[in-house]
């Protein structure tokens, strides 16, 4: 139960975040073009993908590797941290972590999207 509500709330959020998106793109829900409705049912129409990881404690967090460094496929990543680092994203050719932000989620812009 838990889990079904946690995704139908980051799916609202996802929907708004992408409304305000394609607005920001010129594209408006009182603008006289059908296109605002069209793309709010394809993303309403989308598939979730919904990845829940909870790694134990490491001994020596320093000799682990995560994932290879790869973009995000999709329109839009909601990432929660949960108060534990890890993330780092590359930024003029340089990696940097994202530090976590109590109650926040990090929004990664996919591949769709760009």
């Amino acid at each position: 139960e838990a889990v079904g509500s946690y995704a139908k709330h980051t799916r609202s959020l996802f929907l708004k975040l992408a409304g305000s998106i394609v607005e920001s793109l010129g594209i408006s829900p009182s603008s006289s073009s059908s296109s605002w409705g069209e793309i709010m049912r394809e993303l309403q129409e989308g598939s979730q993908l919904l990845v829940m990881n909870c790694y134990p404690s490491c001994p020596q967090p320093e000799l682990t590797l995560g994932m290879p460094p790869h973009s995000d496929y999709g329109f839009l990543t909601l990432l929660l941290q949960d108060g534990v680092a890890g993330l780092q994203v590359q930024q003029q050719g340089r990696w940097v972590d994202v530090q976590p932000f109590k109650g926040s989620f990090v929004v990664n812009v996919g591949d769709h999207l760009e």
